[in-house]
Formats: structure tokens, sequence, C-alpha cells
């Protein structure tokens, strides 16, 4: 069980940077226009719900995770909680501030020396851009000055995408197989041209051991206020202990 939990883990993890590239490789007009204007940004804040509900031999059992991230061009600040099953939640804080990452996480409190870019590496907080042409079927509406889109992304591309990066984070010979359906996704944009709002579906099946769980995963993202200069509030860092 222990090595299923941390294999469905790691997907949750790859399908949420994921769920933050689709917000910025939207296609076409509206594709170009939002990915210009977040790439601009100096600070983005940001909070992003993930709830998974697998399926195996009759059985059903879900998780979920909620994460508030701040991020500016010396700072960063990643909060989440983690509710395993309904048996209790584990909170993992991740920092960076003044040349040091700091990490809370299961009552321990360390600190190391880094770079920006290392920090926000190890709180998986930036992916390697996504072709164009893994998102399909776009509508748009307008109501109001806000945009909604409505897309899909191919299923096979998609499994394709999580199979390399789940590559690069272990063997995948100990993964198992991954299928995934079809994958329906909403993104928001206000007037000014930012997302304000991405939601996604993401149905799959893993195969571990022997044994296929059935997955269903829906993810929400908000951009809170994007364009506006972001204040972090960090906790008192006198109790954390320097790594060796």
């Amino acid at each position: 069980m222990k090595k299923r939990l941390c294999v469905l883990f790691s997907v949750l993890v790859i399908f949420a940077a994921f769920a933050m590239g689709c917000s910025q490789t939207d296609p076409k007009e509206s594709y170009q226009n939002a990915l210009q204007k977040i790439s601009e940004l100096k600070a983005v804040d940001m909070d992003m719900s993930m709830e998974m509900t697998m399926s195996a031999a009759g059985e059903s059992l879900t998780f979920t995770m909620d994460s508030h991230m701040q991020i500016t061009e010396e700072e960063l600040l990643m909060e989440s909680s983690l509710d395993l099953f309904g048996q209790g939640s584990m909170d993992t804080n991740v920092y960076y501030k003044d040349g040091y990452l700091y990490v809370d996480t299961m009552g321990e409190k360390i600190k190391v020396a880094s770079t920006l870019e290392d920090a926000m590496s190890m709180a998986n907080t930036t992916t390697g851009p996504l072709e164009e042409d893994i998102i399909q079927n776009i509508q748009a509406t307008k109501e109001n000055g806000v945009t909604t889109l409505s897309f899909s992304v191919d299923g096979t591309k998609m499994t394709d995408y999580v199979e390399s990066q789940m590559a690069v984070m272990q063997d995948m010979t100990d993964m198992g197989e991954i299928a995934i359906g079809e994958v329906t996704g909403v993104m928001k944009i206000n007037e000014e041209g930012y997302p304000t709002e991405v939601t996604m579906e993401l149905p799959y099946t893993m195969t571990i051991e022997g044994e296929t769980i059935t997955v269903d995963m829906s993810i929400e993202m908000a951009y809170n206020n994007p364009g506006q200069p972001v204040t972090m509030n960090f906790p008192d860092f006198s109790a954390f202990v320097e790594a060796a």
C-alpha cells in the first residue's frame, strides 16, 4: 500500500504541474494573449485544490490536497495540506527568503542555503513547456468581460506526457502502466487578459503490481488578483534548524 500511495502521489504532483502548464498554453489568440500576460508577471498569488478518488476491488478511497502559493522574483511561499483518505492530514510548507530554503513538514523544520530556482524546483512550481496540439476542441464564450474557454486534452498524448515526467522522477520499470481518458477543462480570462480560474477533470487507470486502479481526479486553480503586487506573510524562522 505504501508503494501505491507513493506512485499515486507522484502522479498527482505531475497532474498539478500539467494544470499550471495548461493555464499558460491555451492555443490560438486567447492562448497567445494569456501566455504573454503570465510571462510578464513579476509576482503570482494562487490557490489550488485537488481531489482524487481511486477505486479497486470494489472499494473506493478519496484524498485531497489544498495549496496556497505565492512567487515573486526573490521569494517563494507554498503551503499545502494533504488529507489521506479521511485518516488525518499532512501539512508541508516551503518558503524561500534571503537566500535560504525553509521546509516545515511532519513536525520537522529545516533550512538550507539555496537559490530561488532550486527552491522552486523542489516545490514542483515549474514545468517544461507543453506542446500546443495536446489541447483540442476549444470553445469560447464571453460574458460581462470574462472569456470562458472550454477544452479537452488528447488522452494518448497526455499519457505520453505523464509517463515522460514520471520517468524523470523515478524508474518507470517499477511504475506499472497508466492509461488516461479524455481530459476536460475550463479556463476563465478576465478583461485584462489574465487567466483567473482553471478547472480540469482527469480520469485514468493505473496498473500497479498486477492490480488495476481506476482514478478520477479534479483540479481547481485560482489566480488571485493577477497583475497586482503580492505580499507574503512568512512565519518566524528562528525555530528552523540548518541542515548538515
